[in-house]
């Protein structure tokens, strides 16, 4: 991230781009602009920045957990046609066959 950001300081044009969302950019676009604002500004920022940090880190853990419990249900979908589901529609086909 530093380097990335000392390139950043060292440009003279920055060009970012995003998704635009009733008007505005999106969340992630807004973290970063403020983080850089914050960078630039002094060391005595540093504890604010930390704080952008750990919330996005949070963020992105409910993501994983959402992300998590979708997994397991579509699991549980599958199993269910596997044990269940494919098993009554092969007892039908044979049914017809006969």
């Amino acid at each position: 991230m530093a380097v990335v950001l000392d390139k950043m300081v060292q440009a003279d044009i920055i060009v970012m781009a995003t998704p635009v969302y009733f008007y505005t950019m999106d969340a992630q676009m807004k973290t970063l602009i403020e983080y850089v604002r914050l960078f630039q500004t002094s060391n005595a920022t540093i504890q604010a920045r930390k704080e952008l940090l750990i919330k996005q880190r949070d963020l992105l853990k409910e993501r994983i957990e959402e992300m998590q419990n979708t997994l397991e249900r579509l699991n549980t979908k599958i199993k269910r046609y596997e044990n269940v589901i494919i098993p009554i529609e092969d007892k039908l086909k044979t049914h017809k066959g006969k």
